[in-house]
């Protein structure tokens, strides 16, 4: 039981990490955009470095961990726990080079010579794009994260081993976790 105990406080914490949503701009014209993606960048740097090092810490303990363990299963966790800093230390780099997905708009408009009031136009059709494909990502998520839900309360249904009913459940109950927190 304390090894499904850490399994899932594992599987939870990985899942978190990556069932997070990204940030939407609330920009109307240029000058909002550029103010944004300029605390943006403020705030790319940040969580970068934080996921960096976070990731560095997950796995160094993962390693430590799994060469003191005489246990498979511990040793199955940490191994996880690896993978999951490794995953961190990737996403904190990709965060540092790259950003966030409203760069490669902002680099194009900003290097160009457009007027102040072409720029406006263009940050405005944008945004307005990005809502409505955000809004669509949005139920499918809902949806998706609900449907796994229901599965794994159907597995655990006809599960009859208890630890293995346990795991299912808290699964499902972490998915409909997820499926509740896109509707805010």
């Amino acid at each position: 039981m304390k090894t499904i105990f850490v399994m899932m406080l594992t599987l939870l914490m990985g899942v978190t990490a990556l069932g997070k949503t990204k940030k939407e701009l609330q920009a109307t014209d240029w000058n909002s955009f550029e103010a944004a993606m300029q605390e943006a960048e403020r705030e790319d740097r940040k969580t970068g470095w934080s996921y960096i090092a976070s990731g560095a810490l997950v796995t160094i303990g993962g390693l430590v961990g799994a060469s003191s363990s005489a246990d498979s299963q511990s040793k199955l966790i940490y191994g996880l726990s690896q993978g999951f800093g490794v995953a961190a230390i990737g996403y904190g780099t990709a965060k540092l080079s790259y950003g966030n997905e409203y760069n490669s708009f902002y680099d194009s408009i900003q290097g160009t010579e457009l007027s102040l009031e072409q720029k406006n136009s263009l940050v405005s059709l944008y945004m307005e794009n990005e809502r409505a494909k955000r809004e669509m990502i949005r139920k499918i998520n809902i949806a998706t994260h609900a449907a796994i839900g229901v599965l794994n309360l159907y597995s655990a249904s006809r599960e009859p081993d208890k630890d293995a009913k346990t795991a299912l459940q808290f699964l499902a109950a972490v998915n409909f976790a997820f499926a509740l927190s896109y509707t805010f």
